[in-house]
């Protein structure tokens, strides 16, 4: 994949953003009087986070697509374009709801429907309903990936179609007529949602856990208007393509303009989560979707754009510290939290959510999950992440005529998935609160929560 100057050390900001956003949440800030308030409020608008990882994602993976067709080039291949992204994604992920799953079993026996949540998470379907929303009861971040595969499975979908209205003339017109119409049927989609699938009342909230939230959240949350924060990436890496081959940029380049246009980008986001800080949720938004969209997203979509084009300030964006942090960032998102309930659970009592009043205590708790998250990360980077990631980025289709011979991986992957679908559904059988069917037992539990 083509490197973008400034990528990585945005991708360390969304991360850092992230972790900040939960481990702050375990600190109680109403008993430290108002002064601190203002730092409570940072603290929940470091969930837009989220949306920075999704802008960045359709970004990365569009350039590609935006390459080949500013070049004039066949569409690239969606067979490679699946194998990588099952390659990237697939694995951390799996070992992480695997675990998450045993222990959420043990610990967290309260949750409901774990075995169904849990299938749902494993099928990448977690997404369509708020009952599976978050597919594991301890490691709440997993929710999102479900809607990131959603989009990965849309991006590929809309470049067949702009490759098809480009033709043979292709342009930066016709790509931004496309997009405007892709867009708008995006937002009709949303619309349609929000109208047609509102949640009642009853164990609606973030009183009665994660299935409640995840009602609370729905269908605002939804995986159609995810797509559209991913896409203000995807506008973006297209005017940074096209930017790319403009000669009359090259001595604004030269200048420094988009350094300062980034710079000022830079300072509107900043500006965007200092404005929000302490705003009830959904305040800031086109179709009550969060993350304060599309300002934010499309704000973030322009500064990848000018980073790319500049001399300096994307290098300086992608320090050494930075690309650290953004090589270990996806398994850090999916550890981070597991880290933090587990620590909760055998060594910090009162690391739950507002339950530190010492700043001392947070402070230890807080240096003590991050040390074991960058730890986790980094040994899931090296020791699966990464060799994996080279493997699908090796990975040829045969040549026609070629007949298919399974080989020792295929027997490995039949194997994980044996095991992935069989243990979990062997320790359901052991604890059949797990086994109950989602929907009718949601019911009574909503009335029973009520």
């Amino acid at each position: 994949m083509k490197k973008f100057s400034g990528a990585d050390g945005l991708r360390a900001v969304a991360c850092l953003m992230v972790l900040a956003h939960h481990l702050g949440q375990r600190l109680n800030f109403e008993h430290r009087g108002d002064d601190w308030a203002f730092w409570g409020g940072m603290v929940q608008t470091g969930a837009a986070g989220v949306a920075l990882f999704f802008v960045l994602s359709g970004f990365l993976l569009s350039a590609p697509f935006w390459a080949a067709y500013a070049d004039g080039a066949p569409l690239p291949s969606l067979r490679l374009y699946a194998v990588r992204r099952a390659g990237r994604i697939m694995p951390a992920f799996y070992v992480v709801l695997f675990v998450s799953f045993l222990c959420s079993v043990a610990f967290a026996t309260g949750e409901p429907a774990q075995l169904w949540r849990y299938f749902a998470g494993l099928t990448f379907t977690a997404g369509f309903h708020w009952a599976t929303l978050f597919p594991v009861g301890i490691t709440g971040p997993l929710w999102s990936v479900s809607f990131e595969v959603v989009s990965y499975l849309l991006l590929p979908l809309t470049m067949v179609g702009l490759f098809w209205v480009g033709g043979k003339t292709r342009g930066s017109p016709r790509a931004l007529v496309w997009w405007l119409i892709v867009l708008g049927l995006v937002f009709l989609g949303n619309q349609f949602l929000l109208e047609n699938f509102r949640n009642n009342a009853m164990g609606n909230g973030w009183q009665y856990g994660l299935v409640g939230g995840a009602k609370y959240w729905m269908p605002r949350y939804n995986p159609l208007g995810f797509f559209a924060q991913f896409s203000m990436g995807i506008l973006g890496c297209g005017l940074a393509t096209f930017w790319s081959k403009e000669l009359r940029l090259e001595h604004a380049k030269k200048l420094g303009v988009f350094d300062l246009l980034a710079f000022v980008l830079f300072l509107c986001l900043l500006g965007i989560l200092i404005s929000q800080g302490g705003a009830r949720d959904f305040s800031l938004s086109f179709q009550h979707q969060p993350y304060y969209f599309p300002l934010f997203a499309g704000t973030a979509g322009l500064l990848l754009a000018c980073l790319a084009q500049s001399r300096w300030l994307g290098r300086a964006f992608d320090n050494p510290l930075a690309r650290s942090v953004a090589r270990i960032s996806y398994g850090l998102y999916l550890w981070h939290f597991f880290v933090i309930e587990a620590l909760n659970v055998t060594v910090f009592p009162r690391l739950s959510h507002g339950g530190m009043s010492d700043l001392g205590e947070w402070l230890l708790a807080s240096s003590v999950v991050l040390a074991v998250s960058f730890g986790l990360a980094t040994l899931s980077w090296y020791t699966l992440e990464r060799p994996l990631l080279r493997s699908a980025q090796a990975w040829r289709p045969r040549e026609a005529g070629t007949p298919y011979k399974p080989g020792w991986r295929t027997m490995v992957l039949a194997g994980v998935a044996v095991v992935l679908v069989l243990v979990p559904s062997i320790v359901a059988l052991a604890n059949p609160h797990t086994l109950e069917l989602p929907l009718p037992w949601f019911d009574e539990w909503n009335q029973a929560q009520g």
